[in-house]
C-alpha cells in the first residue's frame, strides 16, 4: 500500500547504524506496521471489481498521507491572527479542519467506514474547498491575492484525487459559487486585487481543473480496464492450466490403467499358454510319436505361437503409444537377415499357385549396423500381408541401397498381385486396428495392427513407408530405413544368386522345434514356482539336458536350500508368488552372499522388464510360455560355457534319449497337489480375513484350472482374485466356501 511505503521510509538508515539501531526500532516498526495496516483495504480484488471500487482503493492508499498533510497546517494559525480581516473565523476554520480530520480518522476504524475511505476523503476535501472559499471571500483586500492563490491551489487537489467526475464537478462549481456569493455580500471588489487576479482567471482555473480531471479520470479508467482485462486473462490462463492439469492427470491415469491392463492381460494369457506350448514342445521332442499325434501337436504349437504373436503385437503397440519402444542396434549379417525373413514367410504360401521372387542387389553391403530384430519385424509384416492377401500370381521382394556419407539407406520393395486396395483404404492403411475389405477377408487371420506397428518402427529408424495399390490388381509397399555402414565387402554375385534361388545357408544353424539338446549332467539347476503344473512344464523342458534338477514351491524354500549350502548353476525364479515374490526372494539371496546365476520366469512381457530384473539382482529373464531356443541359450551360457572341460568330454560320448513319464498322469498328479495346497491356503486366509493372501492363492490356482480345461472354475478363481484386490468382502464371503468345495470335487473327479 502507498501509506505503508510512506511510513516505512521514515526508518530507512544505511551503514552500520542500521545494525546498531535494529533492536531499538523493531518494536516501533512493528507498532507502525500494525497501525498502517488498519488503513489498508481488505479483500482488494473484490473492492477493485468496479471503477468506483478502483477509485475507492486509490483513496485508501492516499488516506493517511492526506490527513498527515492537513495536520501540518496548524502552525499557520498565528499568521491567520495577524493578517486576516476576521481572524477568529480563520482560526476556527483551521482548527475545525484539524478536528474534522481527527474525527474522520477515527471513523476509518469503524466497521461502517473501514472499507469506504473515499467517503471520508470527499468530506475533508469538500471542507477544504468550502473553507478556502469562505476565507478568501472574507479576506482583506491587501491580502486577498494570497488567499486567492491558496484557493486556486486547493482547487487543484480534487483534480488529481481519485474521485468521480460527478463529485469533482459539483465540488468545484459549488465552491466557486460560494466564493463569489460571500464576496459580494462582504462587498469585496474582485476587480481590485493587487496581484492582478480577476474573476476570469479564477473561472479559467476552474475550467482547466475540470479538463484535467476529465483527462486524468479517463487515464485512470483505461488503466483500470486494462488491469481488469489482464486479471481476467490471468484467471482464464489459470483455468486453462488447471484444465490441462486435470486432463494430464486423467491421461496419465488412463495410461497407467492401460499399462496395468496390458500387464494383467499378458500375464493371464501367457501363464496358461506356458503349459499349452510347453507340453506340446515336450511331446514333440519325442521321436517315436505317431504322425497323427505329431501333426496335432504341431497345430497346437503353431496356434499357440500365433496367439503369442497377437499378444506381442498388442504389447508392441502399447510400447509405441507410451514412448517406451526402443531400438537396440547391433552389427548384423545382411544376407542372413534377409534369408531369415524370406524363409519364415515363404512357408505361408502353402499349396497356393504363388511365385515368390527375390531380387537382391549384389552390391548390397554384407554387414550393417541397426536393429536387426525390428527390421525383420517390418519385413515380416510386409511379406506376410502380401502372401495373406494374394490367392495366385506372385509376391516379389526387392532389396536396394544407397550411400549417404556414413549412412546407408536400405530399401525394401514388396510387390504382390493380390487383391489390391481402394483409395479410401489406402488413406487409412496405417491407422490402428484396421482391416480392409472385411467381407472378403473374413477367413483371413490378423488383428489389423501390424502395419500401424510397421510404420512406427520405420519412423523410429528415421525412414519412410509408401504404398501404391490398385484394387483388383495388387499392391506395392516401399520402405526405406537408415542404417549405419560398416567396413565390409558387398555380398557379391554368388551370395545374391543363392538368395534368389533360396539355396542360401548362412553361418547360423536353422532352428525348429527339435532343438539340439547338449546333455549337461554336470549342471545343477533349481526351479522355483508356487504352481506345481508350472514346475512340471519346466522339468519336462529341462529333462533332455540330463541336468540335476531340484524344485522349490516358494521363495522361502529356495532360500532354505541355499542356506543349507547348496549351490546351483542357475536358479529359475518365478516372478509372482504368494507371501514372498521372486524379486524379494532374490534380494534376500543376494544379501546372503549368493552369487550364482538367477534367471526370472515371468508371464509379464512388458517394456522395461529386463532392466527391472537386472536392477533387482537377476541375471536375465525368460518369458512364459518358455521358448525352447531362449532356454537353450540360457543353459548354454550359464551351464555349458562355465564347465568347458566337462562339456567337451560329454560331446565325445553318445547319449541316449531322455525319458519322460506319462504326461496325463503327471499333469493330473501336479494339479491335485496344487488343489490340495490351494484349499488349505484359502481356508486359512478366509478364516483370518486375509483378502490379499486369498487373492494371491486364487491367482495361482486359476492357471492350473485353465491347464486342465476347467475354464469355468478358472473364471471363478479370477473373480475371487479381483474381489480380493478390490477389497470386495461381501463377494468373498458369499463365494469362497462354494469355490473351495467345487475345487475339491474337481480334484477328486480327475482320472489318471
Amino acid at each position: 500500500m502507498g501509506s505503508t511505503v510512506f511510513m516505512n521510509t521514515i526508518f530507512i538508515v544505511d551503514g552500520d547504524g542500521a545494525n546498531q539501531t535494529a533492536g531499538k526500532t523493531a518494536p516501533v516498526k512493528a507498532f507502525i506496521k500494525r497501525f498502517v495496516a488498519r488503513f489498508d483495504l481488505r479483500d482488494e480484488d473484490n473492492v477493485r471489481k468496479t471503477f468506483d471500487g478502483e477509485l475507492n482503493y486509490e483513496c485508501g492508499r492516499l488516506f493517511f498521507l492526506l490527513f498527515m498533510t492537513i495536520f501540518s497546517w496548524l502552525p499557520y494559525i498565528a499568521i491567520d491572527l495577524q493578517i486576516h480581516q476576521y481572524p477568529q473565523m480563520a482560526v476556527a476554520l483551521r482548527v475545525g479542519l484539524t478536528l474534522l480530520s481527527i474525527g474522520l480518522i477515527s471513523l476509518r476504524f469503524t466497521g461502517k467506514f473501514s472499507q469506504r475511505p473515499d467517503i471520508l476523503m470527499k468530506i475533508v476535501v469538500g471542507y477544504l474547498h468550502f473553507g478556502a472559499a469562505v476565507l478568501t471571500a472574507m479576506s482583506t483586500d491587501e491580502f486577498a491575492s494570497s488567499y486567492v492563490g491558496g484557493y486556486l491551489f486547493i482547487m487543484v487537489i480534487p483534480t488529481f484525487a481519485p474521485f468521480t467526475m460527478r463529485y469533482k464537478l459539483i465540488l468545484t462549481l459549488s465552491s466557486f459559487v460560494l466564493l463569489f456569493m460571500l464576496g459580494f455580500l462582504a462587498g469585496k471588489d474582485f476587480t481590485n486585487i493587487q496581484v492582478s487576479y480577476s474573476i476570469v482567471d479564477i473561472a479559467n482555473a476552474a475550467t482547466l481543473c475540470m479538463v484535467l480531471s476529465f483527462v486524468l479520470n479517463g487515464v485512470r479508467r483505461r488503466a483500470w480496464e486494462q488491469r481488469q482485462e489482464l486479471k481476467n486473462m490471468i484467471v482464464r490462463e489459470q483455468e486453462n492450466i488447471k484444465t490441462i492439469s486435470v486432463l494430464a492427470r486423467k491421461a496419465e491415469a488412463a495410461s497407467k490403467s492401460k499399462s496395468n491392463f496390458l500387464a494383467t492381460m499378458s500375464h493371464e494369457i501367457r501363464t496358461p499358454m506356458n503349459a499349452i506350448i510347453g507340453i506340446a514342445q515336450i511331446q514333440l521332442q519325442k521321436g517315436e510319436l505317431p504322425d497323427e499325434y505329431a501333426a496335432a501337436l504341431e497345430k497346437i504349437y503353431s496356434s499357440g505361437n500365433g496367439l503369442l504373436g497377437i499378444i506381442n503385437d498388442i504389447l508392441d503397440l502399447s510400447k509405441i503409444e507410451t514412448g517406451k519402444m526402443e531400438l537396440n542396434p547391433v552389427s548384423y549379417d545382411t544376407p542372413n537377415m534377409i534369408n531369415d525373413a524370406v524363409q519364415l514367410n515363404i512357408v505361408r504360401i502353402g499349396s497356393r499357385p504363388i511365385d515368390f521372387i527375390l531380387d537382391i542387389d549384389e552390391k548390397l553391403p554384407s554387414r550393417l549396423y541397426g536393429d536387426e530384430l525390428r527390421l525383420k519385424q517390418v519385413l515380416n509384416n510386409l511379406l506376410s500381408n502380401a502372401i495373406k492377401y494374394t490367392e495366385k500370381g506372385y509376391v516379389k521382394l526387392s532389396v536396394r541401397h544407397s550411400v549417404h556419407g556414413e549412412d546407408i539407406r536400405l530399401s525394401f520393395i514388396v510387390e504382390d498381385s493380390g487383391q489390391g486396395m481402394r483409395p479410401r483404404d489406402t488413406e487409412r492403411l496405417f491407422s490402428g486396428y484396421l482391416r480392409f475389405n472385411p467381407q472378403s477377408n473374413r477367413a483371413t487371420e490378423g488383428t489389423g495392427i501390424g502395419l500401424n506397428i510397421t510404420k512406427n518402427l520405420v519412423d523410429m529408424m528415421d525412414g519412410a513407408i509408401d504404398v501404391k495399390s490398385k484394387y483388383g490388381e495388387g499392391t506395392v509397399f516401399i520402405v526405406t530405413v537408415k542404417q549405419r555402414a560398416e567396413e565390409c565387402e558387398p555380398i557379391g554375385a554368388e551370395v545374391a544368386e543363392r538368395l534368389r534361388s533360396f539355396t542360401f545357408i548362412g553361418n547360423r544353424q536353422l532352428t525348429n522345434l527339435q532343438v539340439s539338446h547338449e546333455p549337461m549332467p554336470y549342471g545343477k539347476v533349481l526351479v522355483v514356482d508356487d504352481v506345481k503344473t508350472n514346475l512340471y512344464v519346466a522339468e519336462g523342458l529341462l529333462l533332455p539336458y540330463k541336468l540335476d534338477i531340484e524344485m522349490a514351491d516358494s521363495g522361502f524354500a529356495a532360500i532354505d536350500k541355499v542356506k543349507s549350502g547348496k549351490v546351483y548353476d542357475i536358479i529359475f525364479m518365478d516372478h509372482m508368488m504368494p507371501e514372498m515374490d521372486g524379486v524379494e526372494a532374490v534380494q534376500k539371496l543376494r544379501e546372503l552372499g549368493y552369487s550364482g546365476a538367477i534367471v526370472a520366469l515371468t508371464a509379464n512381457a512388458l517394456a522395461g522388464n529386463d532392466a527391472m530384473f537386472r536392477k533387482n539382482g537377476f541375471d536375465g529373464f525368460i518369458s512364459k510360455p518358455v521358448d525352447t531356443h531362449h532356454l537353450n541359450t540360457i543353459l548354454n551360457k550359464f551351464v555349458r560355457d562355465r564347465h568347458p572341460d566337462e562339456a567337451k568330454a560329454m560331446n565325445q560320448k553318445p547319449q541316449p534319449a531322455a525319458q519322460s513319464g506319462n504326461l496325463r498322469s503327471m499333469l493330473i498328479q501336479a494339479f491335485r497337489h496344487d488343489a490340495e495346497k490351494t484349499v488349505a491356503a484359502m481356508r486359512k486366509a478366509f478364516a483370518s480375513y486375509d483378502v490379499k493372501a486369498l487373492a494371491t492363492t486364487a491367482h495361482g490356482i486359476k492357471t492350473a484350472l485353465a491347464n486342465i480345461g476347467e475354464q469355468e472354475m478358472s473364471d471363478k478363481a479370477l473373480a475371487l482374485e479381483q474381489a480380493g484386490h478390490n477389497g470386495d468382502v461381501d463377494f468373498i464371503l458369499a463365494n469362497t466356501e462354494h469355490f473351495i468345495e467345487r475345487l475339491e470335487n474337481v480334484a477328486k473327479g480327475l482320472n489318471s
